[in-house]
């Protein structure tokens, strides 16, 4: 999200987990709901969107994001797509933005995830990734207004790509349940009405099963729920209190 942001690395950037099929994480060490994600940063630090960040104010640095990428075989488009998703801590109304099919591209390359993603397949890559995001935001908003306030607005202050960090519900349902690994996890931390600020953990899945449910799958609008039926996504606050274990619970 500006949501701009990339993957692996902590971000008070954009959003949005990434729905592109990764190989499987290495069996990770379990980490526990409640523990912060072990994100290491020693020099430049860089968002979700790979995009590298100034300290001061947690937002990328300049335009070198949509610069092209030597690997690139043609050109890729640099428009971006706001999000419906607010933005907190900045004192202003305003949404998060995602990144263009260019920085995306370029976020891939760096992290060495480019797998079989071509040029052209960009833009379909860039539109998952949007759908994603906003069926998440979507949940998020729905655990809010059934466990803490109805009436809640809450906003996204920021949020950390944790794709080899095994949440322990997701080591739950993989080692004794033979549940497939999550593709990509995201800890999203939101700034309630009053101020107050919690964590949501996300694991974002793929079921080969569904992937040929839907024709239109491969290019979503952006507020299709219904769309891209073999991308899941599991959404819930983390255990950081008392309070977070009651909403699950009940």
């Amino acid at each position: 999200m500006a949501k701009t942001n990339d993957d692996d690395d902590s971000s008070g950037g954009s959003g949005g987990g990434c729905p592109v099929k990764h190989a499987p994480p290495q069996p990770p060490s379990s980490s526990s709901d409640g523990g912060g994600c072990p994100v290491k940063a020693r020099h430049q630090e860089y968002n979700v969107y790979s995009q590298p960040i100034d300290k001061m104010n947690n937002m990328p640095k300049g335009a070198k994001t949509q610069l092209p990428n030597p690997s690139q075989q043609m050109e890729l488009p640099t428009n971006r797509v706001s999000s419906t998703i607010p933005k907190g801590g900045d004192g202003v109304e305003t949404t998060w933005t995602y990144p263009s099919p260019q920085q995306f591209y370029n976020a891939l390359s760096r992290k060495g995830k480019m797998d079989n993603t071509n040029n052209q397949n960009m833009t379909s890559v860039v539109a998952l990734h949007n759908n994603m995001n906003e069926k998440t935001w979507a949940k998020v908003v729905e655990w809010e207004r059934q466990t803490y306030d109805e009436t809640s607005t809450p906003k996204l202050l920021k949020f950390t790509g944790c794709p080899h960090d095994l949440s322990p519900k997701a080591a739950i349902k993989h080692y004794l349940l033979g549940h497939p690994l999550p593709y990509d996890r995201h800890d999203w931390t939101i700034l309630r009405n009053d101020g107050t600020t919690t964590r949501y953990i996300i694991d974002y899945y793929y079921d080969e099963t569904r992937a040929s449910l839907s024709e239109d799958s491969s290019m979503p609008k952006l507020h299709d729920r219904s769309g891209t039926p073999s991308l899941l996504v599991d959404v819930r606050p983390a255990l950081d209190g008392a309070s977070p274990l009651f909403a699950r619970a009940v």
